[in-house]
């Protein structure tokens, strides 16, 4: 509907819109007035949000007039406080539609107020539904605007979803399998990997395909635990490549996918050479601490590019069968030390609803399966309150 980015979408676009008459229709509807206070008026805009996502996504402009379906002119809100307009319908689509779902929304200055546009995405968890004071529907849009779904257009949207679901697991696996198998772009230094995917729902449910040139010197992008690297395009995207020693392999690699997807993979960080008592340690702290490094910048070039939640993350840990886990003595006993007894750790994955998650609420629990794995509750890199304790 917009060839804009959304941040850059101003009052001259309404006015194109108006001027090219374009329709309400499956990705746009317009409303002259924003949601009134009775629970019909609450219901109704719950209806439109949830619809939108159920369908293919697309934009509600309120501050715009309608006429039997074309937009015929910009009629200006005036609201005080426009933070604590947008924390309220927050609240209300946080409340009012299962699963949980959010849209994205901005205020556009216009001559004599402003313009409210919200941005809702086709959703991975469709379908949802408005559960609002004994209201329990779900809805979908048409060319003519929302209507309830019947049963067969509901069992159709359970079955994309759960399809979705695995096509992500099965391209998860899949890479997992071809690591391992030494399937890497470039050989690596260890067979023993951390491997850090994020996989962008949208990279299986629309066409989305990022100019890789664009993003060839983005900084971002530089491997886990690397000082130095080399950026190239390559068939799949961007390559960047950290250091090696000589004909060793290199030590790690983020390889960015045409589609979003982003897959990091740091070799020889998960410990090689055993220690004076016959045992290779894993060092805990250091690929927690990276892990939680990179995963911001990551997310942060994902942001820039203009690739939209949801992620699903996955942290794998491979080849690391027979290592035991490199702990401080001054935060856990040392009497009992189980090693790990698999070659690969696949732990949790994480959906990722919003790009404002905290970091460690994603990758906290992955790290509590690996101390699991070696006999100890939680990670000890956190104190008793979840606090990452980052001088241990």
């Amino acid at each position: 509907m917009f060839i804009k980015k959304f941040a850059d979408i101003n009052e001259d676009d309404l006015v194109q819109l108006i001027s090219n008459g374009v329709p309400e229709g499956t990705s746009i509807e317009y409303k002259r007035d924003l949601p009134g206070e009775s629970d019909s008026d609450k219901k109704e805009f719950l209806a439109d949000v949830s619809s939108f996502a159920n369908t293919s996504g697309g934009f509600i402009i309120y501050g715009l007039r309608e006429d039997a379906g074309l937009p015929k002119e910009i009629t200006p809100l005036v609201i005080e406080d426009t933070d604590a307009y947008v924390r309220k319908i927050d609240e209300m689509i946080r409340m009012s539609i299962q699963p949980r779902m959010e849209a994205t929304h901005r205020f556009i200055d216009v001559t004599g107020g402003k313009v409210l546009l919200l941005k809702i995405e086709r959703s991975t968890l469709r379908p949802h539904r408005v559960v609002f004071k004994g209201h329990d529907k779900f809805y979908m849009r048409g060319a003519a605007g929302k209507y309830p779904m019947d049963t067969t257009q509901l069992r159709e949207a359970y079955l994309q979803g759960d399809s979705l679901s695995q096509k992500v697991k099965n391209f998860h696996t899949d890479r997992i399998s071809a690591l391992r198998a030494g399937e890497t772009p470039l050989p690596m230094a260890s067979k023993s990997m951390l491997c850090l995917h994020i996989i962008p729902a949208s990279a299986f449910s629309t066409s989305q395909s990022l100019k890789v040139a664009d993003h060839l010197d983005d900084q971002r992008l530089h491997p886990i635990c690397s000082s130095g690297w080399s950026p190239r395009i390559n068939l799949d995207g961007v390559l960047v490549t950290a250091g090696s020693r000589g004909d060793e392999g290199a030590f790690g690699y983020t390889q960015l996918y045409r589609s979003g997807i982003i897959e990091a993979v740091a070799s020889g960080i998960l410990g090689d050479d055993p220690r004076d008592d016959g045992n290779v340690y894993i060092p805990s702290l250091l690929y927690e601490d990276e892990i939680r490094k990179a995963f911001p910048r990551y997310m942060a070039f994902l942001q820039a590019a203009g690739v939209q939640p949801p992620f699903i993350v996955f942290l794998t840990l491979t080849d690391v069968k027979g290592k035991h886990l490199g702990v401080s003595s001054r935060s856990v006993s040392l009497r009992d030390r189980y090693p790990v007894d698999r070659d690969v750790l696949s732990l949790p994955e994480c959906y990722v609803e919003t790009y404002d998650m905290d970091v460690d609420s994603i990758f906290r629990p992955m790290f509590d399966v690996v101390w699991n794995c070696c006999g100890y509750a939680r990670s000890r890199n956190y104190d008793d309150q979840g606090v990452w304790q980052s001088g241990r």
